[in-house]
């Protein structure tokens, strides 16, 4: 729109961008969520993630994560007389449509616009620093301080992995477990399981899974809550859960301590109705019989 506002000579080619983009959108939400997605997608959240710290207001909470950028970049602006320029205007913009509304479930996921400003606004900045350097040595000091506060935060991010131990998403048993349940399984197999994002049934088989990770789903706009109930059924051994794995058509069934712990999985009724396929300390995963 800013664009088109610059160059409304060009309206063809906007008309056509518009609608090319357009198409691909509505297909794309019309296949994945327009029969699924019940969640609510637009909303109002002033200051982004602020409201998560009651004790800051919007504008302390930008001074304490973004340190001089912001100042920065309004001082270009202002300075340089850079707001004629679409890529600026647009980089606000998406500032404060970031900081006044929710885009998806998870408020969190408006940084996919925010990392946009940056990168429009990061070539302004960084012109204004160097002009500020070729001035007398006093700037020079603002310069260094400034370029420091704005490295500190990445710098410590990467200090991070040196000081913090280090997080092991699979164990070698895990990886062990994988492949030999890829030999015994076909990629059409369908494998009821916890939906821990790094669960190996997950993320190292390649097999199907009757019920991905909670927080992605939720985060593209699904209701989990009737599937999680049947889920929870399934792993239950109850009538109804076994009508529903024959429903679904679900091969195989994982149980370690997350499937125990967060859907109570009925491993005796699995062990006794069930053939065992593959154990380990971790987990047991069952074939359906015949």
């Amino acid at each position: 729109l800013i664009f088109f506002l610059h160059h409304p000579k060009k309206i063809p080619f906007w008309v056509a961008y518009a609608v090319g983009a357009s198409i691909f959108s509505l297909l794309v939400y019309f296949k994945l969520h327009a029969s699924e997605s019940r969640g609510s997608f637009l909303g109002w959240s002033f200051g982004w993630m602020a409201q998560e710290s009651p004790a800051m207001n919007p504008v302390l909470f930008w001074l304490v994560n973004w340190g001089a950028f912001l100042p920065l970049a309004i001082a270009a602006t202002y300075q340089k007389k850079s707001w004629r320029s679409p890529w600026v205007q647009g980089a606000f913009v998406l500032f404060l449509i970031s900081n006044c509304v929710r885009l998806q479930p998870w408020v969190w996921d408006n940084a996919k616009l925010l990392t946009w400003t940056v990168l429009l606004l990061s070539p302004l900045v960084s012109a204004y620093l160097l002009e500020l350097w070729k001035k007398k040595v006093p700037w020079k000091a603002v310069v260094s301080l400034s370029v420091g506060i704005l490295c500190v935060s990445g710098a410590y991010d990467v200090a991070g992995i040196f000081r913090s131990p280090t997080y092991t998403m699979w164990e070698k048993n895990d990886l062990a477990l994988a492949e030999d349940f890829r030999s015994h399984s076909r990629p059409t197999d369908r494998v009821l399981a916890s939906d821990r994002p790094h669960h190996f049934v997950l993320t190292l088989t390649g097999r199907k899974v009757f019920f991905g990770y909670r927080g992605w789903l939720w985060a593209f706009g699904f209701d989990v809550r009737p599937l999680e109930t049947e889920v929870r059924e399934m792993f239950s051994g109850s009538q109804k859960g076994q009508d529903l794995l024959d429903q679904y058509g679900v091969h195989f069934v994982a149980i370690g301590r997350e499937e125990k712990s967060e859907f109570h999985a009925n491993e005796p009724y699995f062990r006794s109705r069930w053939s065992l396929l593959l154990s380990t300390p971790q987990y047991q995963i069952y074939r359906r019989p015949g």
